[in-house]
């Protein structure tokens, strides 16, 4: 039968009779013990009125006819408000606390079939699995993923999920994150992604091929756009979640890293393996008739063609964009964010520049490449776009430029001895900022943890565990 576990939570002090007011949140997070069969989720606040140093957390567990083996979960206390932190000697340091908490065994064990799906898998871990991937084809049904938000769709809801119905059902056979923990869904992603790139790439080709474009030309708009997409939905929700720029930044970075050095660098190693193995063909020579003279055995060619273009005119945008970043972080203090006017003009100045190089490519591929192209408009095109390029960079740093003088200004009329500064306000109108003047900060985690903090004592009423 289902039964009910009280955690203990003490709050300790140096004068525990003048505690004021205080409060955490709770939360539980699966360790083995599988959430909806071992333990129910729970998360929730415990709060501490004035003197108060004793509050229970209460967890439900389901009822269970037999466990083979001892299971566990966490309970985690974060964001103490009111004054307490927790102990920094404890599971969890000086930001949360953190208690683990044993399920042992009970009931008659199983036996037969039972027995090794439970050894090879879990019982409950393979029910949860299958329960989610269902749930994961029946979202494919509604517009939204749930009848609420199909009952609340509009006809621009409907337009997308229309449009990513294929792919949100071929993405359902992905299997969930429980089995294998979490392997299964990872590789069975990277299976889908490799697929969807070479759809994309297919489908870019033919379409460069109907209209005639040169392939350079289709793997850096429609190739590029279509399979850096991915990469740029995981950047805006990194930018909008996490608390730095970091990981969608180096979202960026790390994944043109993984096309270079895995994209290129595998098959291009299989492929220089395969040749020199098996030696020349007629083919081989046909196709490669100068490096077939020149070369006693085979190997494997990649013509470059204006591949070195391509990648010198890039690293000269990169740099460009790399100086801006760096501008942004000392001038404004942060990669991403920060006033409207310098936000939009950095993301106008990266949009314009990747436009820019495309166009500059396309050139050297259609016009200026090309045998008898004209020297004199060669230089000029070059000479064009570096400083259109240059000054697209100016703007956005002149304006940051700006900013950071009027901080300067508006610190020094408040601060006199100019000590301080100011916080500028992402979500605020321009020009709004919150001042601070030095010896103002708030008390840190330590100086708290001197007067009263939070503590787990154990668990009550708690036969399972």
């Amino acid at each position: 039968e289902a039964q009910v576990l009280e955690i203990l939570v003490l709050r300790h002090g140096s004068n525990e009779k003048h505690l004021g007011a205080a409060s955490c949140k709770f939360k539980t997070e699966p360790m083995s013990a599988v959430e909806g069969f071992d333990f129910e989720s729970a998360e929730g606040s415990v709060e501490f009125g004035k003197g108060e140093t004793r509050q229970h957390i209460k967890l439900s567990l389901p009822p269970k006819s037999w466990r083979a083996r001892e299971v566990d979960f966490l309970v985690v206390l974060e964001d103490a408000e009111g004054g307490p932190c927790f102990d920094p000697g404890d599971d969890g340091g000086g930001d949360q606390a953190i208690l683990t908490v044993f399920l042992g065994t009970h009931g008659p064990r199983p036996t037969g079939f039972e027995a090794i799906v439970d050894c090879c898998f879990g019982v409950d871990i393979l029910s949860k699995g299958l329960q989610e991937w269902k749930g994961q084809f029946r979202s494919c049904l509604y517009c939204g993923g749930s009848p609420e938000e199909h009952a609340e769709a509009t006809r621009c809801d409907w337009a997308v999920y229309i449009v990513s119905l294929p792919w949100n059902a071929s993405f359902a056979l992905v299997p969930p994150t429980v089995f294998a923990g979490g392997w299964s869904c990872f590789f069975g992603s990277l299976v889908g992604i490799a697929f969807l790139t070479a759809c994309v790439s297919d489908l870019a080709e033919l379409f460069g091929c109907v209209l005639s474009v040169p392939d350079i030309i289709t793997a850096i708009t429609f190739v590029a756009m279509g399979t850096s997409m991915p990469d740029l939905f995981a950047s805006i929700n990194s930018a909008k979640e996490d608390p730095t720029a970091d990981a969608s930044i180096v979202n960026v970075t790390g994944s043109n890293s993984v096309n270079v050095f895995l994209g290129l660098g595998v098959p291009w190693t299989l492929a220089a393996l395969y040749w020199q193995l098996n030696g020349r063909t007629e083919e081989w020579e046909g196709r490669y008739p100068g490096v077939a003279a020149s070369m006693s055995g085979a190997g494997f060619i990649v013509q470059a063609g204006e591949l070195a273009f391509a990648v010198i005119s890039f690293c000269i945008i990169c740099v460009l964009a790399l100086v801006l970043l760096h501008l942004r972080r000392r001038w404004l203090g942060a990669e991403l964010g920060g006033p409207f006017v310098t936000k939009a003009a950095t993301s106008g100045c990266f949009i314009f520049l990747w436009g820019g190089w495309v166009a500059v490519v396309s050139g050297q591929v259609l016009r200026w490449g090309q045998p008898g192209a004209d020297a004199a408009e060669v230089v000029a095109a070059y000479s064009v776009s570096f400083v259109l390029a240059v000054l697209a960079s100016a703007i956005p740093a002149f304006l940051m430029r700006q900013e950071f003088t009027r901080n300067l200004l508006f610190t020094s009329e408040k601060g006199g001895d100019g000590e301080g500064g100011t916080v500028v306000d992402d979500n605020a109108s321009e020009g709004s900022r919150r001042e601070f003047v030095k010896g103002d900060a708030a008390p840190s985690a330590t100086s708290f943890g001197k007067k009263t903090s939070f503590d787990f004592v154990g668990v009550q009423n708690g036969s399972p565990g």
